[in-house]
């Protein structure tokens, strides 16, 4: 059994427990990785920059990160190549647009 801590966000306990498929995590020290170790699951810190951060509230610019977080690799896998997907078309759309 495990203990959650108030400030701790819970979107590892919704995947660990099947209530999502998947989830974006936010890492600045471990947010992503510890919790997914510590529950079973499958957490992602990409490689600084390769996943925007646009739309989330930043704090701080150096240490921020957002990354995949599903029960298997595969799916870990999958939704970070969506990201990334959707991520280059978005930007294709706004030079395009120009």
């Amino acid at each position: 059994m495990f203990l959650i801590h108030p400030c701790v966000c819970s979107v590892w306990v919704k995947v660990a427990g099947s209530k999502v498929d998947m989830a974006t995590g936010g890492d600045q020290g471990g947010s992503i990785r510890i919790p997914a170790a510590a529950c079973g699951i499958v957490g992602l810190k990409p490689t600084f920059g390769l996943v925007p951060y646009t739309g989330i509230m930043p704090i701080e610019f150096t240490l921020d990160h957002t990354g995949p977080m599903a029960r298997t690799v595969q799916d870990t896998a999958l939704m970070l190549e969506v990201k990334l997907k959707l991520c280059s078309d978005l930007s294709l759309q706004m030079f395009t647009k120009m």
